[in-house]
């Protein structure tokens, strides 16, 4: 991957903003990290975004905090 676009898609996901609720208007990388989980695993309009939402939340969520699938 080129460093301009690795830039471009880092700066992308951490200046992405919600157009909803309490933390409309704020970029992702500024809203509380639990929040994002709650978003991303407690919701049903996480499937409702698109794809390059998905993956601005997902990107701003730490590792760590990532809810792993389980495959059965």
């Amino acid at each position: 991957m080129s460093n301009d676009f690795r830039e471009a898609t880092e700066y992308y996901q951490s200046n992405t903003t919600l157009w909803f609720g309490k933390h409309k208007g704020i970029p992702l990388s500024e809203i509380p990290k639990h929040y994002l989980v709650w978003l991303k695993y407690k919701t049903t309009w996480y499937s409702q975004f698109s794809k390059s939402l998905k993956r601005a939340i997902t990107a701003n969520i730490p590792v760590e905090m990532r809810i792993k699938k389980s495959n059965k």
